[in-house]
């Protein structure tokens, strides 16, 4: 008995409804196999990043630990300079950093809390040009007499005269004799006796 024509339809679907599900089939097995193999890609991503992590933090606490240790000894390397200067004990910048190249970063700091050191304040009395004045010499002259000290053509030597809060060595007053060739060019030298109005 020769086949319908609806019994041929119905097998040629069924066959092409078996292909098709087995191609569904071999897809969806072969994204299941790509989209485990992503996942463990990613776990094992994620588990190096967090042993990184572990890492980083360990080193960012040592860091910190390393920092702490550098502010207390800068701390405390401060705290003996400025007890040394104000002692006037400290010795040379240049052999101090020299001794110990440390100390550079906060010796600008150290420094700007001191007006002046020790040896410093030494060189610049020494080499900054005085004249011979006494105590005595100030009390009741103007501003224009101790001008006029200032601007003699005959500086003085140095003596040590401080006006100020010093660092150098203890004030002293001496006496000087000048040549009388020297006087003599001074208009007015020596001063004239004059008789005394009754």
């Amino acid at each position: 008995m020769p086949k319908s024509p609806s019994d041929s339809d119905a097998t040629v679907r069924k066959r092409r409804n078996a292909r098709g599900q087995a191609a569904f089939r071999a897809k969806r097995s072969q994204y299941m196999t790509s989209l485990e193999e992503t996942v463990l890609r990613l776990e094992n991503a994620l588990v190096t990043y967090q042993d990184e992590w572990r890492k980083h933090q360990d080193e960012i606490y040592q860091m910190k630990e390393e920092n702490e240790k550098m502010r207390q000894e800068q701390r405390e390397h401060e705290l003996l300079l400025e007890t040394l200067y104000r002692r006037g004990e400290a010795p040379e910048l240049a052999d101090l950093l020299q001794s110990d190249p440390s100390l550079s970063p906060i010796m600008g700091d150290v420094i700007k809390l001191l007006p002046i050191s020790p040896s410093s304040g030494r060189r610049s009395t020494e080499n900054s040009p005085t004249y011979l004045v006494s105590p005595s010499n100030y009390e009741g002259r103007s501003s224009s007499s101790a001008d006029s000290i200032s601007q003699s053509p005959f500086p003085l030597p140095h003596v040590g005269v401080s006006t100020g809060e010093h660092f150098g060595p203890p004030v002293t007053y001496n006496t000087f004799q000048y040549p009388s060739n020297q006087l003599s060019e001074v208009d007015g030298w020596p001063p004239q006796s004059r008789p005394m109005n009754m």
